[in-house]
């Protein structure tokens, strides 16, 4: 037996709209995780996260969590960020 395949467009939109926004750097912060969460490794590379970078993006701040490692690359290819 095979399932319908239900695509919740709405969400679908909203995500798609996020992927495809220009993000500018805004910061990058310190980061102390809290060992009870999961959300404490870097998206770049699933290292520890010590750092929370932070982008403007169009009417929104995208918040993502890095490693310094990662944070530093950020940093170095953004062309200017603001403070």
């Amino acid at each position: 037996m095979t399932l319908p395949l239900v695509y919740n467009t709405h969400c679908f939109y909203i995500i798609t709209k996020i992927i495809l926004l220009e993000k500018t750097l805004k910061s990058i912060e310190p980061f102390t995780p809290n060992p009870e969460k999961n959300s404490r490794f870097c998206v770049g590379c699933g290292e520890p996260a010590t750092n929370l970078v932070k982008y403007d993006t169009e009417g929104a701040v995208i918040i993502e969590k890095y490693c310094d490692k990662c944070a530093k690359a950020i940093e170095d290819s953004s062309p200017k960020h603001a403070n």
